[in-house]
């Protein structure tokens, strides 16, 4: 990890209240797939899943990036 948990939370308490439970979710630095050999970057349709014991299970689904349409593109504008 870049920081430390106690600079974390001290960070994240600055502009929101952490409640007992609440998880602060820090990912991973940047090119991190680059270093490994050969490159593995998430792709659509890979999964991403973890769990704490006692807690609970989360699991996010990858999909292809999309361009948000415009008001212009949508069926039915003028």
């Amino acid at each position: 990890m870049i920081f430390d948990v106690p600079t974390l939370v001290s960070y994240v308490s600055q502009f929101m209240t952490l409640l007992p439970g609440d998880i602060i979710s820090t990912g991973t630095p940047a090119g991190v797939a680059l270093g490994m050999k050969p490159p593995q970057y998430l792709k659509s349709d890979d999964v991403v899943e973890l769990g704490i014991d006692q807690l609970g299970d989360s699991r996010q689904n990858v999909v292809a990036w999309r361009p948000a349409l415009s008001e212009a593109t949508l069926p039915g504008a003028r």
